[in-house]
């Protein structure tokens, strides 16, 4: 309760029950959780019907400490849940937030920031799509992916609807010292299997500032790397000063074969190569 808080969000996820009919959330009061001011344990592997909110984007801080990725979901049947209003920092080695086969979920109000994660996105949303039954869905709103340092801002791959309004994907760059030196801001894909099946929208968003050093096509993406047999729709969306450093890029890469994208009512600047 809000009176006889528990310390850890980790305890919280073991202690709350995971049910259809009656779905939880677990409430995160301001402040920073971190292994090193509140013994925070990380990552913390998601469940069904269970929701994360924090009280603000601004001030409510999942840090780890440059450890540990911090958030994921392990199995693909989990679905039903939402994260809101947080900032998560500092991860290391994986995906700062990984989720598989998501089905109605929701990320809403989110910061990703400042994390290092090497060969991965700092957000990664996919799915290996073994059925045609029981579609993965998700929906994205007002989420900040800036000055992170790995492979890629974001990767939504093989995802039957996606739908991500007010994005920015900022100032991302690669590692560098990374035996995977990619980069880039965006990176959305389909399953060869199947053809006109990977839905995504992209609408009113800001993909700016990303860095790819990546020297063999396609995959010289500075801001959008789109595979092969996706819907994409880019409604009204800026992208601009996005570099690949070895020349043999493009802001936009089409990577394979039946790709459908509409750009519409957007922005292109200032990327280099065009």
């Amino acid at each position: 309760s809000e009176d006889e808080p528990l310390k850890t969000i980790a305890r919280a996820l073991i202690n709350i029950a995971s049910v259809s009919d009656h779905p939880n959330t677990i409430h995160i009061a301001e402040g920073t959780c971190s292994p090193s001011l509140t013994n925070e344990k990380f990552p913390l592997n998601w469940r069904s019907y269970i929701s994360l909110d924090g009280m603000s984007k601004d001030n409510t801080i999942l840090d780890a400490d440059h450890l540990s990725s911090i958030f994921y979901t392990s199995l693909e049947i989990e679905r039903n849940y939402s994260i809101r209003n947080l900032t998560f920092q500092n991860s290391a080695n994986k995906s700062t937030i990984s989720l598989n086969q998501p089905r109605n979920a929701i990320l809403e109000n989110l910061m990703l920031k400042n994390n290092n994660v090497d060969g991965c996105a700092a957000l990664t949303i996919s799915s290996i799509s073994s059925t045609l039954t029981d579609s993965t869905n998700i929906y994205l709103s007002n989420i900040e992916i800036i000055d992170n340092v790995g492979r890629l801002g974001a990767a939504f791959g093989v995802i039957e609807d996606l739908t991500a309004e007010n994005l920015l994907i900022k100032n991302n760059t690669p590692d560098y010292t990374s035996d995977t030196i990619l980069g880039g801001g965006l990176l959305i894909g389909g399953h060869y299997q199947y053809p006109d099946r990977h839905n995504f929208k992209i609408i009113n968003s800001e993909i700016t500032y990303n860095v790819n050093a990546m020297w063999e096509w396609p995959n010289g993406a500075s801001a959008i790397h789109i595979g092969k047999r996706t819907n994409v729709d880019i409604i009204n969306c800026t992208i601009g000063n996005n570099v690949s450093e070895e020349g043999d890029g493009a802001a936009i890469v089409l990577d394979g074969y039946d790709v459908d994208v509409n750009i519409v009512n957007s922005i292109l600047y200032g990327d280099d190569p065009q």
